[in-house]
């Protein structure tokens, strides 16, 4: 994977505690692909948005941040994200909701969303999203094809 490492942050508990089960499966995909990465579940409301400052803190200038969850834990990533200039976020939704990412047309399949993500990282895709913005698809008001770019 090119040398890149992956950050994930994990909310097991969405989607009613199924998604400790996805992750699971998406890991069997990193392992496969020999993927470098390190995961950290989030254990509390909040939580997530804290490991995504630390892991901006990390002296890494390239982070791959995804978050695993629902639309919760993906807004907290990223209000949670301190320096855009060196993160490329994505997320693999397995909330129950999963406004945001039906909103933008993601696999509902983690494992194929696990697989775009990993070819997205490749390139450098921009990101325009900035902290403290609500990720609600309707509050944003951003075209799907803009959005599609940002969150792979």
């Amino acid at each position: 994977m090119g040398g890149y490492m992956l950050y994930f942050i994990v909310n097991e508990k969405s989607k009613s505690g199924n998604a400790k089960q996805i992750w699971k499966e998406i890991e069997e995909v990193l392992k496969v692909r020999n993927v470098s990465y390190q995961a950290f579940v989030s254990e509390y409301r909040g939580h997530a948005g804290k490991l995504a400052a630390e892991i901006c803190a990390m002296d890494d200038n390239d982070i791959c941040l995804v978050a695993v969850g629902g639309d919760g834990t993906a807004n907290e990533v990223i209000n949670g994200i301190t320096d855009f200039e060196k993160v490329r976020f994505g997320v693999i939704p397995t909330g129950s909701g999963n406004d945001l990412a039906r909103g933008l047309s993601l696999s509902k399949d983690p494992k194929n969303g696990a697989i775009h993500i990993l070819n997205a990282m490749k390139k450098s895709l921009p990101v325009l999203i900035r902290p403290r913005h609500d990720l609600q698809i309707t509050v944003l008001r951003l075209t799907a094809e803009i959005l599609r770019r940002i969150v792979v």
